[in-house]
């Protein structure tokens, strides 16, 4: 969706690449965090994707090919903030209970960095719907089709398994 987005809006365009080079290493992050946590890389590379997450991924493909490239922005501040959010509320609790940054680190890092890309999502809404004001339906129609995949089925889901696993 990036790189549809109008060629002349060079700024923006940096912005928004910058911002996905940042996200590019949370993957790994994931991974080491899961490993430390006793989870099985070899495991959740060969087991089939969740069904909510293959759900998630066909909205975000289904977006890329059809709908307005701006779009992208008002999917992606829901990510970021949701994320900023839970990560902010979950770090007093490890903290409280002792636990220590071992396997925590996802989360911990994500409590200060979605913070800061919430906060750029936010100024990229404002600036986009200031000097293309077509673009906040697109952005408002993404927000609410990646609603509704995410977070609740995805999070259930991933609860779920948590407790058929004990």
């Amino acid at each position: 969706m990036i790189g549809r987005l109008p060629g002349h809006e060079e700024t923006l365009l940096k912005l928004l690449m910058l911002h996905k080079i940042e996200e590019a290493g949370h993957n790994a992050w994931a991974f080491r965090d899961y490993e430390l946590l006793g989870g099985s890389v070899q495991y959740a590379n060969t087991t089939p994707m969740s069904a909510s997450c293959f759900a998630v991924t066909g909205v975000w493909w289904r977006m890329a090919t059809a709908e307005s490239p701006f779009g992208y922005i008002g999917a992606e501040y829901l990510f970021e903030y949701l994320t900023m959010i839970c990560s902010q509320a979950l770090v007093p609790v490890f903290k409280d209970r002792g636990l220590k940054a071992d396997g925590l680190r996802f989360i911990i890092d994500h409590a200060t960095e979605d913070e800061k890309h919430t906060k750029l999502v936010k100024h990229l809404i404002m600036d986009c719907v200031t000097r293309y004001p077509e673009s906040e339906a697109a952005m408002l129609r993404c927000f609410d089709y990646f609603r509704q995949v995410y977070p609740l089925p995805v999070w259930t889901e991933a609860y779920q398994r948590a407790l058929a696993a004990k």
